[in-house]
């Protein structure tokens, strides 16, 4: 039951971040839009947001799986990083890549499509 209250929470936190990204992204507020994205990221892996956004794609999903995360989980986990490379691609920066391959590997570890969006 606690469990199931806190991926509801987080779930919740997820979808709130992405609106406030979204919003930001069309007012071409990139960094804005990528920092709520981080920010939320980070709470859920419980990583300075610097950390997150640095560590290469095997990394990060050793912090996730060590971090006992579900697949249920990790699918929110992938696409919030799917569209913050999206956004940083828009924004032309370098750091799109590193976040693709940061989703790939979390998507692939756990079996899913990269991109595929949990929230639909």
């Amino acid at each position: 039951m606690l469990r199931r209250d806190y991926l509801e929470r987080m779930i919740e936190q997820f979808s709130q971040s992405l609106e406030t990204a979204r919003l930001k992204e069309e007012r071409g507020a990139y960094s804005g839009a990528i920092d709520d994205l981080a920010r939320a990221l980070s709470r859920a892996l419980n990583l300075s947001p610097h950390t997150l956004l640095s560590l290469n794609p095997s990394s990060l999903l050793t912090m996730v799986t060590l971090s006992q995360i579900s697949a249920e989980h990790a699918v929110y986990l992938s696409f919030l990083l799917y569209r913050m490379a999206q956004i940083e691609e828009e924004a032309e920066r370098e750091s799109a890549r590193l976040r693709y391959a940061q989703a790939q590997a979390i998507s692939e570890h756990y079996g899913f499509s990269l991109g595929e969006n949990p929230f639909t």
